[in-house]
């Protein structure tokens, strides 16, 4: 490194407290340059998370003390969150978690968003080359789990009005449990394969004006325009935003308004830029699905799936377990 950078620049500088080392890349092989926990990049970037490592507003930390990292422990399944630690407490069943509502004040174009090591991903994160299938076998009678992508084992199927051969892949849709054959064909659930659906995320570009006095709406979240309130017994600053747990008013003179209220999660895929199908196909028009959505219909930007640029976002992740498998 050194020696290459003396050869572009003759005037030598020295590397004073400069750190050559591995930077542990997840997966450099498959492209996947996103870092592992342990990298020596860690807290180098501008946001203070890992170098290489995009990050939304601001970094996404896990801490045992609420307040002090990103989560939201009242929406924790299954999860025990300590200080960089976030584990299943019974390794034997999936789990999620929602973030705080990140703000991104000035309405950035989304470009990733933060993800970790339970997030497996297309590239191939976490992921081996050959698919783990389910013990047991679903014939047309049986319910089908949904979203989940299954293999045709024998005969050919009909699933939402296509065709499948023996061998081929298809993911289940919502209202489409069953499927029907006419060869005796069965199929097997890819218990490895639902890496699509780890992150879910909704936006907002903030709501109506909430005066001091008037009730709050337990689980929307609130953003302070200007000024500080108070609520819960804990004062928040302007740029400041805090979740209703309860009916009661803040106090105080900031100004304030809703962040969040019951805008809809969907599905977005790990390690590239979010986009969405929206109605009225314009880019101006309510999101209808993310693009980790099975039914997502991609068809170039401008097309058919639109960048995102919210003011508000709130991530949800899933930990699935059949996904932890190196």
């Amino acid at each position: 490194m050194i020696a290459a950078y003396s050869a572009v620049f003759p005037v030598y500088r020295t590397f004073v407290g400069c750190a050559i080392n591995d930077p542990l890349f997840n997966n450099s092989a498959i492209g996947d340059f996103t870092l592992q926990f342990n990298s020596p990049a860690k807290n180098l970037s501008y946001f203070g998370t890992y170098v290489g490592a995009k990050s939304i507003a601001y970094p996404i930390k896990a801490r045992a003390t609420e307040s002090a990292g990103g989560f939201d422990f009242s929406t924790a399944v299954n999860l025990t969150v300590a200080d960089d630690s976030i584990t299943l407490t019974n390794p034997a069943l999936d789990a999620q978690i929602d973030t705080h509502v990140i703000v991104n004040a000035i309405a950035r174009e989304l470009a990733n968003f933060p993800s970790y090591g339970f997030n497996a991903d297309r590239n191939g994160q976490y992921i081996d080359s050959i698919a783990d299938l389910d013990t047991v076998t679903k014939s047309p009678t049986d319910t089908l789990n949904i979203p989940a992508p299954y293999i045709v084992e024998t005969g050919a199927i009909v699933y939402n009005g296509a065709t499948y051969q023996p061998g081929d892949r298809f993911t289940t849709v919502a209202g489409q449990t069953t499927f029907t054959t006419v060869a005796s064909g069965v199929v097997r659930e890819i218990l490895e394969a639902p890496q699509r659906h780890t992150i879910m995320a909704r936006f907002g570009d903030g709501g109506s004006t909430v005066t001091t006095g008037t009730a709050l709406v337990v689980g929307y979240f609130y953003y302070v325009v200007n000024g500080s309130v108070t609520y819960d017994s804990v004062i928040y600053n302007a740029g400041s935003i805090f979740k209703a747990i309860d009916t009661n008013a803040f106090t105080g003179s900031g100004s304030v308004f809703i962040a969040l209220s019951t805008e809809a999660f969907q599905h977005y895929e790990p390690g590239i830029k979010p986009t969405s199908n929206n109605t009225g196909d314009a880019r101006t028009g309510s999101i209808l699905r993310g693009n980790g959505d099975p039914a997502y219909v991609r068809g170039g930007l401008g097309v058919k799936e639109f960048p995102i640029n919210a003011k508000f976002i709130q991530i949800r992740y899933y930990i699935r377990v059949n996904n932890l498998k190196p």
